[in-house]
Order: C-alpha cells, then sequence, then structure tokens
C-alpha cells in the first residue's frame, strides 16, 4: 500500500510539472523571427541603492529609428537612465569595468524621459550582476546592478516562437509570396512587481503597429492591440 502511494505521489508530481511546462514548449520554433529585429532590450538592471534612483537596460536599436517596416543599422548598447532633478546644474558620471576595460560615461539630461541618460557600445554583454560608480561634484557612489528578470524568464528567441505559435495568421500576413518579411519587429523586456513581459511590435511598412504583450513566463499572449 505504501509503495502504490508513493507512486501515485509521483505521478501527480510528473503530472503537474508537465501541465506547467506545456505553455512553453508548445511555442515550436518553426521560423526564427529574431532576424527580422530592428529593436531589442533583452535585459533589465535595477541600482541596489536607496540614494539614486538608476535602472540600465541591454540590447540594440536601429538608427535612425524610422516606423518604415525596414530595418536600419543596429548597435548593441548598455542604456543606463538615472531618475534625477533635471533643474539642477550638476554633472553625473558613471564609471564600469568590463573585463580589462574600465569605461567612463558622462550622462546628459533627457527631457522626453525627464531623466539623465549615457550609453556605452558594447558587444556580448551578459552579466546578471555588476559594481558601478556614480560621480556627482566631490562624491562617489558604489552602485550594485542586478538584472531584474526571474531566472524561469523565457528568452526573447522562445517569446517569438510564442507569438508566431499562438499569431501564426497575423505573423504570415507580413510575408509574401517569395517569403520576403515586409516589416520590422520591435521587442522590449518589461518587469512589473517581479513579473516578466515581452512587448513584441509587428511594423508594417506604413508605420503600422500591431502590439502584443507575452507573458515571460508561460509564453501565453496576452493582449494584441493595433497602435495608432
Amino acid at each position: 500500500m505504501l509503495k502504490i502511494k508513493k507512486r501515485i505521489i509521483v505521478c501527480l508530481t510528473l503530472l503537474a510539472v508537465c501541465l506547467l511546462i506545456v505553455p512553453v514548449s508548445a511555442c515550436k520554433k518553426t521560423q526564427d523571427l529574431s532576424a527580422y529585429l530592428s529593436q531589442l532590450q533583452c535585459d533589465l538592471y535595477l541600482a541596489d541603492s536607496e540614494e539614486y534612483k538608476l535602472k540600465a537596460f541591454y540590447g540594440f536599436n536601429e538608427t535612425p529609428v524610422k516606423n518604415d517596416g525596414v530595418i536600419g543599422k543596429t548597435t548593441y548598447k548598455l542604456t543606463f537612465i538615472l531618475y534625477a532633478d533635471l533643474t539642477q546644474q550638476a554633472e553625473y558620471t558613471l564609471s564600469l569595468s568590463i573585463g580589462e576595460n574600465t569605461h567612463e560615461l558622462t550622462f546628459k539630461p533627457d527631457g522626453v524621459k525627464g531623466a539623465f541618460t549615457t550609453t556605452l557600445e558594447v558587444e556580448n554583454f551578459t552579466l546578471k550582476e555588476f559594481n558601478v560608480k556614480l560621480l556627482c561634484a566631490d562624491k562617489t557612489t558604489d552602485i550594485v546592478m542586478r538584472s531584474a528578470l526571474p531566472q524561469n524568464a523565457i528568452s526573447y528567441k522562445t517569446a517569438l516562437d510564442c507569438v508566431l505559435s499562438h499569431q501564426e495568421a497575423l505573423v504570415k500576413s507580413y510575408f509574401d509570396q517569395s517569403g520576403t518579411f515586409n516589416g520590422e519587429i520591435r521587442q522590449r523586456i518589461i518587469v512589473r512587481d517581479g513579473k516578466p513581459y515581452w512587448y513584441v511590435g509587428l511594423v508594417d511598412k506604413t508605420g503600422g503597429v500591431k502590439a502584443l504583450l507575452v507573458d515571460g513566463i508561460s509564453g501565453e499572449i496576452l493582449a494584441v492591440r493595433e497602435v495608432v
């Protein structure tokens, strides 16, 4: 009787695990949509600091940014955003080391974001935690930047696979008869209350955008909206 109970428990456990992984495993890769990305923000970092509100994200963006369904030249960058009073006559500088190289970056005010921003061009940045120094006047503050993505978050490529699996007709409408993709894709990671989401925007050649919100854990498509 004890052996039977153990077998039942094991079976129920396996069943529960299978149910949990079904949404993601159902997103089979039939085509790699990442080749059509004109923008990608694949990681988000938050500062472990009580004094400064600093965040960063890593990815690439086409230059210049145009809603034309055509992918321009893209460059991988680590972008920092410092939320501080723009009216103050203060200069903020960021120092960080990657490998054997130390980089000094100067923040510039960004009226659109209402914050200070600075960027560093860097390829293959995969760190989940790194240290920076924030300098203002004669004061230097050591800050640890940590990825906000949970360990079980799906990758950007898996999220794209889920979009293709669950919205195949929509995605296929961007391909012509010769198999050419007539558009571009913009993708960003969003984290709210510790929960990850992927924003995926399909942009056609007229500038029209179909915006999809993908659950960053299960791969479920939560919303599809047309952006005017």
